[in-house]
């Protein structure tokens, strides 16, 4: 394995994307035994990786002047709260199907000619793969939340070389990475006119996949398929295997107990869970009730819709002009309640970035995330309590893994 590669690999905090891999070489990612993708062992690996790959820092250029910045990323127009207008897509989705008919709103306009997104693994549907949808009928279905690794750029050089025009939906992490990537290759990669990035807390492994298919009783069967998410708000975590044997659970079993317990130790580092390089970024608007959110699975899915540049504010516009979505201004009082470990992870980051930096991996930046200002806001007592919990994580079990 490529030193580069291996040295943010063994700090687990390689994400897999595969954007790395040199152009005209014909490397591959490979899944290794700790559930992640990474570069095969012998692939070729670009010489500028370091300066847009997630694993080694991220750097946010964009200026941010109001605490609402500070805390969810650039914003060009009201944060609205809202879902897409036909009921069968909102049933079927993972949040109300924002995203979803917003890249229908891109192929109906011919704004763009088709989207590099992820989907269930057509060979084997424990796992994901990259999809490039040309049709509404691939769009739809690449709909719901994967929570699984993908190397979504894997094949990247096969997707522009067909001089499509293309928008990205991806991680934070791999939206990052791309708009990096972008400002070294523009020419290269000046066909990539819209990108979507959804919330993320973190990113379970294939391992965890595995648990959870264990948990619901089906290891060892032929899986048929496989959904984290939807039909319902937020859904049931549901298997079906090939001798018609049926299986689900809760979101808070399948993420609170087995897929948010097992992610990158990276992603604990990670000052972009709110997706802030998009043009358009999108997560749970969970209503509350009592001071917590609820989880009940009786409303209509719902998403918030962070507006990050002008060519996304005029996306959105449009796809409320021809009654594809609906949306509203929100207000963002609640969302350190109902995004509150999003919340917590952003505010308490410099504590967890200085201890990282000093004791675990000194090669890893992050610059223009305000890391000084959201302690403040966070306040000295959240600091030193998520301080304390972040070296308990890292000292049980975090410290570093060899292939």
């Amino acid at each position: 394995m490529h030193n580069k590669v291996k040295y943010i690999v063994n700090h687990q905090a390689c994400l897999g994307c595969g954007l790395c891999l040199k152009s005209g070489t014909k490397s591959s990612m490979k899944l290794y035994n700790d559930g992640y993708y990474h570069p095969s062992e012998n692939a070729f690996i670009d010489e500028n990786m370091q300066k847009y790959c997630p694993g080694y820092g991220i750097y946010q250029k964009q200026k941010k002047s109001k605490e609402i910045e500070y805390l969810y990323g650039p914003i060009v127009a009201p944060v609205l709260a809202g879902h897409i207008i036909n009921e069968d897509i909102n049933f079927k989705a993972s949040s109300g199907g924002i995203i979803t008919g917003l890249l229908l709103t891109l192929l109906q306009n011919k704004w763009v000619d088709a989207i590099l997104q992820v989907r269930q693994s057509k060979e084997d549907p424990t796992k994901s793969e990259p999809c490039l949808s040309t049709t509404e009928e691939e769009i739809i279905d690449c709909m719901g939340s994967r929570y699984a690794p993908c190397s979504l750029f894997e094949h990247l050089d096969d997707y522009l070389a067909t001089q499509k025009r293309l928008a990205v939906v991806g991680k934070p992490c791999d939206i990052a990475a791309l708009k990096a990537y972008m400002k070294i290759y523009p020419e290269k990669t000046k066909n990539i006119i819209y990108t979507f990035s959804m919330m993320c807390m973190g990113l379970p492994s294939h391992n965890a996949t595995m648990e959870m298919l264990r948990y619901l009783g089906a290891e060892g069967k032929q899986i048929a398929s496989l959904r984290y998410r939807g039909y319902g708000w937020p859904g049931m975590a549901t298997v079906k295997t090939s001798d018609g044997y049926t299986n689900e659970c809760t979101y808070i079993q399948s993420w609170g107990a087995i897929l948010g317990r097992d992610t990158l130790f990276r992603c604990k580092l990670c000052p972009n869970g709110f997706g802030e390089f998009a043009d358009i970024s999108c997560g749970d608007a969970w209503y509350c009730k009592n001071g917590e959110p609820i989880f009940n699975n009786k409303e209509k899915g719902r998403s918030f819709i962070f507006i990050r540049t002008e060519n996304g504010k005029k996306l959105v516009n449009q796809a409320i002009d021809k009654n594809i979505i609906t949306a509203k201004p929100y207000n963002l009082n609640e969302m350190p309640i109902i995004q509150k470990s999003q919340y917590q992870r952003k505010t308490n980051l410099l504590s967890r970035y200085i201890i990282y930096k000093l004791f675990i991996n000194p090669h890893f930046k992050l610059e223009g995330f305000h890391l000084i200002k959201l302690a403040q806001i966070a306040g000295i007592t959240s600091i030193t309590k998520d301080a304390r919990g972040f070296l308990g994580r890292w000292w049980r079990g975090y410290k570093g893994h060899s292939k």
